[in-house]
C-alpha cells in the first residue's frame, strides 16, 4: 500500500496511514485511515488526501513537504492500555518510546525531529498524530483483538481531527 493517494493535495488536510499490515499490531494505521476513507473519504466536503506508507523512515519527509495540514496515523507505545487512541502533536512524541521496535526503521518521532533541524520549513505548520496503543509486532501476524476492535473508533478521532483541522 505505499504511497497510494487518493485526494487532491494543496490546501486540503493530508492524512498518512503508518505502518506494515503484516506485522501485527503496526498495521493498525493503515487498518484506521482505510477505514475512515470506507466511512467518510467519498463524501467528504474537506480536501482530504490520504496516503499509505508502510515503511516511511525519512521518506516522510517528502510527504509532508508543502502540506499546510498534515494528521499521521500510527502505531504507538507510550505506556498506556493497548487500544487506547492518541491525539498528539509532534512535539508530543517525545513521551513514547523511540523506533527501537518501530517495524518502519526510523521512527516518526526521529525523524520529525531531524526535519525540524534540517529543514523546518518541511513540517506542516499544522501537524496532528493519532496514535493508536499496540501490543505485538509479530511477523506475518494481522490486528491482535484488542487493536482490531478499535479501528472504527479511531476512523471517527480521526474523522474529529480532519474537520478540526480545517481553516474555515
Amino acid at each position: 500500500m505505499a504511497g497510494q493517494v487518493e485526494g487532491s493535495s494543496g490546501g486540503g488536510v493530508l492524512v498518512v496511514g503508518l505502518g506494515q499490515a503484516l506485522r501485527g499490531d503496526d498495521g493498525v494505521g493503515a487498518a484506521v485511515v482505510a477505514r475512515w476513507r470506507e466511512r467518510y473519504g467519498r463524501r467528504h466536503a474537506l480536501d482530504v488526501t490520504t496516503e499509505f506508507l508502510d515503511q516511511p523512515g525519512l521518506n516522510l519527509i517528502d510527504h509532508l513537504r508543502g502540506q499546510p495540514r498534515a494528521i499521521l496515523v500510527d502505531a504507538v507505545r507510550g505506556g498506556g492500555a493497548v487500544g487506547t487512541l492518541h491525539q498528539l502533536t509532534a512535539g508530543d512524541l517525545a513521551a513514547f518510546e523511540p523506533g527501537g521496535e518501530s517495524a518502519h526503521g526510523w521512527g516518526v518521532a526521529e525523524t520529525l525531529a531531524l526535519a525540524r533541524q534540517v529543514s523546518p520549513e518541511v513540517v506542516p505548520p499544522d501537524l496532528r498524530i493519532l496514535g493508536i496503543e499496540v501490543g505485538e509486532f509479530g511477523p506475518g501476524a494481522g490486528l491482535s483483538e484488542p487493536v482490531a476492535r478499535i479501528v472504527d473508533a479511531g476512523a471517527e478521532a480521526l474523522e474529529a481531527m480532519i474537520l478540526a483541522t480545517s481553516p474555515g
